[in-house]
């Protein structure tokens, strides 16, 4: 309990949720590239960074420990969302996935998934530290 409650206010929460959505943007993406041939697919995206921006410019996000307190919406409250994309342009002559724009996605997707991880590490690295002291 007590555990939970200290990481709850550090970075790790949100850490933990972009690490998330990462993960489900992958597996959308790779389905989209799995389905480059396949006549009359549909790509699909993630959309997640628009709700997450309307949950901090909102203020910012804390917990609420009683419904008459103020706060904002927690990060842990938005969800990701998988939608097709209204495009009606076909760049391959069998459906709208763009081979280029996809694999540019995982590069990117990769890289915030790296950086996340990496981020994520020295958290609790910092939080080791900070329990045992200095040696």
């Amino acid at each position: 309990m007590i555990k939970e409650l200290i990481l709850s206010k550090t970075s790790i929460p949100i850490l933990k949720k972009v690490l998330d959505i990462s993960s489900a943007r992958h597996k959308v993406i790779a389905n989209n590239i799995a389905n480059v041939a396949t006549p009359g697919y549909r790509r699909q995206e993630l959309s997640f960074e628009e709700e997450l921006r309307k949950v901090t410019d909102s203020g910012l996000a804390v917990d609420r420990t009683h419904p008459g307190h103020l706060g904002g919406e927690t990060t842990g409250s938005v969800e990701p969302e998988v939608y097709s994309p209204d495009d009606e342009t076909m760049p391959n002559g069998i459906n709208n996935v763009d081979i280029d724009k996809e694999m540019a996605a995982l590069a990117q997707n990769h890289l915030i998934y790296y950086v996340s991880t990496r981020l994520l590490t020295m958290r609790i690295n910092a939080i080791k530290m900070s329990i045992k002291g200095r040696e």
